[in-house]
């Protein structure tokens, strides 16, 4: 099971132990504290306490999958991707603990059935109904070869999921708002898209055919397709080109900063003068300096 980058705490989905996590992060200052300021969380877990889980962290999943696209030697091998030592329900529900200052969580293999007067309470039942999704999940993991991860060395170990792991994805949640925070403005004050209605005055009419998409990354980017014609000059339509004749051009989000310092007419030149040149091939980023 994915959870988020072991360095950061950065998730882009909160499902899996972040939905547990978000519901303690919730739930728990719901609570009235003790006089020792512990606050607790009356609920009975149908789950084996010292039972490991296979948490892997998104950083380090994606590092052993490009690196082994990238050895050739690599190919043709299963993989599976999973902990050293997972983390019991135990280990993390202490780790929450420490993080909360709570307690009153106990576990029992027995039936839910047999759970359900203890669980009556609110916080039980809003926890219980809100990870019900996740039940035939928390029975067991099995267990994985992953002799073949370990083959592609000491550097590829994964890191444990431990306090300080979780404490970083508590802490990225609540900053971000368990995934509802809002979108920041872009750093641009200007689209790029604002940018072309000078195109055709300062193409001007251009003396040859060309058609060819431009891929902008980043805030205040988007994708277009720009066609030129002979004495007709050029116009600008929303999405990529589907021809494969036409060739596309992916630029960086720190495009040249003449976009917005009333210097555009330089960059349209510049690519325009690329493409006629037919020097920028498919997928090439074209190098427009600072």
């Amino acid at each position: 099971m994915l959870v988020g980058d072991s360095k950061t705490g950065y998730t882009a989905s909160y499902h899996g132990l972040h939905v547990y996590l978000r519901l303690m992060a919730t739930l728990i200052p719901q609570q009235m504290p003790d006089e020792n300021g512990i606050r607790h969380t009356p609920i009975k877990m149908n789950v084996d306490a010292d039972q490991p889980r296979n948490l892997v962290p998104v950083d380090w999943v994606s590092r052993v999958i490009s690196e082994v696209i990238c050895r050739q030697h690599a190919h043709g091998k299963t993989y599976n991707l999973v902990p050293d030592h997972g983390p019991t329900h135990r280990e993390l529900l202490d780790h929450c603990y420490d993080y909360f200052n709570s307690d009153g969580v106990q576990f029992s293999e027995a039936s839910n059935d047999q759970n359900g007067k203890y669980n009556e309470n609110e916080f039980a039942q809003q926890f219980l109904s809100n990870v019900a999704v996740y039940s035939a999940y928390d029975k067991s993991d099995p267990c994985f070869d992953k002799s073949n991860v370990e083959q592609l060395g000491s550097d590829f170990q994964c890191p444990e999921i431990d306090k300080q792991a979780i404490f970083r994805f508590i802490d990225f949640g609540t900053i971000d708002n368990w995934g509802k925070k809002k979108v920041a403005k872009p750093e641009f004050d200007s689209w790029i898209e604002s940018n072309f209605d000078t195109i055709e005055s300062t193409a001007g009419k251009v003396a040859f055919s060309a058609c060819f998409g431009l891929n902008v990354l980043g805030p205040g980017g988007g994708q277009w397709t720009i066609s030129a014609e002979p004495n007709a000059g050029v116009t600008v339509q929303r999405g990529l080109p589907t021809s494969p004749d036409c060739q596309i051009i992916s630029i960086d989000q720190r495009i040249n900063k003449s976009l917005l310092n009333g210097q555009s007419g330089n960059f349209w030149q510049k690519v325009l003068s690329e493409i006629s040149n037919r020097q920028v091939s498919v997928k090439k980023t074209l190098p427009l300096g600072g």
